[in-house]
């Protein structure tokens, strides 16, 4: 893995594209999955023979019936077992039937684990179709930060230093009593960039940064007047450099980060890559002086 970041982060002349990758990832995915097939296959086979020794010394006999009953209850491999066996530590699982209602099973053990429960959504309750609706609304901006919002900056003429360049709504330079009236250099939300092309009027970009490298990711901050709600909108991975980030998958410990942002951070992990992308955004956010 550090021989492959030391390789992407410098500059090398290869043949070779995102799709190659993503080819490679997939094939070693079936890979995995076929040595899990052949040692759950092989776990059967020595349980079916552990099971069979037992019954030959209980039975006091040299030979397995396969029609007796006994044998066939007691001892005989169920489709239970290849379950347990593939079960994870953490699963879902219905508990007595009951519709749009799961429970979550923290442990391997479920006799002696703790049950959470949770109602699913419903569209015949109204507090889970505002939850849709929000989620739909906010899913928009998920998306428009990929490429929509930088070309309709670009088109726009308000991104500074082109597509991966950086727009600012707002200069809050200096505040009185929580406005902008009267405060030179201080610009109101209505002259923001909204996105009113894109359905949404209510809801105006305050600040976007574009860059993207192996610290630095496209994001950008919103303001939605109709959710009553400040949106922090980030690119998932789109760049080979985003994928250098998605491979630093070891774990950073969180309190010094907890300390820095005001929560108990103790015994709480993170991916690394996305934790330092996640400082950088921080540190971006203080710079510009945005929220």
């Amino acid at each position: 893995m550090i021989v492959l970041m030391d390789f992407f982060n410098f500059d090398a002349k290869f043949d070779i594209v995102l799709s190659d990758i993503w080819l490679a990832f997939k094939i070693l995915g079936r890979v995995h999955r076929e040595r899990k097939y052949k040692l759950s296959q092989q776990a059967k086979m020595d349980k079916q023979s552990k099971n069979e020794e037992q019954l030959v010394q209980e039975l006091g006999a040299g030979f397995i019936n396969e029609n007796d009953e006994f044998s066939a209850h007691h001892y005989s491999v169920r489709e239970e077992d290849d379950e347990h066996f593939f079960a994870s530590e953490d699963e879902f699982v219905i508990q007595n039937a009951k519709p749009n209602v799961f429970s979550t099973v923290a442990g391997k053990d479920s006799r002696s684990s703790n049950i959470a429960r949770k109602t699913l959504l419903r569209h015949t309750r109204g507090s889970d179709m505002d939850h849709i609706r929000q989620a739909a609304r906010f899913s928009h901006y998920a998306r428009g930060v990929y490429d929509a919002y930088p070309d309709a900056l670009l088109a726009s003429g308000k991104l500074i230093g082109g597509r991966f360049g950086v727009y600012h709504g707002i200069h809050p330079t200096q505040r009185t009593g929580g406005t902008h009236e009267n405060v030179p250099g201080a610009v109101s939300l209505f002259s923001c960039f909204r996105l009113s092309d894109f359905g949404l009027p209510e809801t105006a970009i305050i600040y976007a940064a574009f860059a993207n490298d192996i610290l630095s990711t496209p994001y950008c901050v919103l303001v939605d007047d109709h959710a009553q709600s400040v949106v922090v909108s980030i690119r998932g991975t789109a760049s080979l450099e985003d994928m250098v980030t998605d491979l630093q998958w070891s774990s950073l410990m969180m309190d010094r980060v907890g300390e820095v942002c005001g929560f108990d951070g103790s015994d709480k992990y993170a991916h690394r890559g996305m934790l330092t992308k996640c400082k950088w955004i921080y540190n971006d956010l203080l710079r510009q002086n945005i929220l």
